[in-house]
């Protein structure tokens, strides 16, 4: 196939056969270089986040890209993660480096908590029937959503979907008009999170906008002016 970490496929069939179908196994390979970098799926086991070959990086990736968090440690564990399908997984991510210490890929295990979640759910519903009749003072707790820290996007339009919503509280849809004060503050809200590191950034939403790439440009250097 022509990819830089072929050689880690064998281990990612290995633990995905471990760990079963409940838990899906994916390899990232990332370039950086001074234009951005560019991150995508190259291999990818029991897909329970419904990605394939060529999905994108995730937005906990850009931030470990922003931050050099891979510098500091070899991997990152049980953090909440959360795909476009709604499902909610625990993620686990080892970083793959080059001899230069440069990151060069990802390995991440995410597994589906989603079964367990509304186990849970049922339990406290059972609990809160028989609990006044057991402790009359007790107060019902509900059981809460894990804080996602990693979204699994399908696309980079998702990427964009997402930022679109929480600016605006809707779905997004192309026949919208968009004040440029809502095109501001989606493209603010995208630039907090990473997004124009990425490779062709630019151009992604300079189609999603249906705008020339020059007036995305006086956006961004608008955003950097802010401070």
């Amino acid at each position: 196939m022509g990819h830089k970490l072929e050689q880690y496929f064998p281990f990612v069939d290995f633990l995905s056969q471990i760990f079963g179908e409940c838990t899906e196994v994916v390899l990232h390979e990332i370039s950086i270089d001074k234009s951005g970098y560019k991150s995508s799926v190259v291999y990818i086991k029991n897909s329970i986040s419904g990605r394939k070959l060529g999905s994108p990086g995730t937005d906990f990736l850009m931030r470990i890209i922003s931050s050099k968090q891979y510098q500091k440690t070899d991997f990152l564990v049980n953090y909440a993660s959360k795909s476009m399908n709604g499902a909610f997984l625990n993620a686990s991510s080892f970083f793959i480096k080059d001899s230069k210490g440069d990151l060069i890929g990802m390995l991440c295990i995410n597994t589906d908590k989603t079964s367990l979640k509304s186990l849970e759910q049922s339990l406290e519903s059972m609990l809160g029937l028989i609990r006044p009749f057991v402790n009359p003072g007790a107060k019902k707790q509900l059981a809460s959503e894990p804080a996602v820290n990693e979204n699994l996007y399908l696309s980079i339009e998702n990427f964009i979907d997402q930022a679109f919503f929480e600016v605006l509280g809707v779905s997004s849809n192309k026949e919208m008009k968009l004040t440029k004060e809502q095109r501001l503050k989606i493209m603010q809200e995208l630039y907090s999170k990473g997004f124009f590191d990425l490779k062709d950034s630019v151009s992604k939403i300079a189609a999603y906008f249906n705008m020339a790439e020059v007036s995305i440009y006086k956006y961004l250097q608008e955003i950097k002016n802010m401070g």
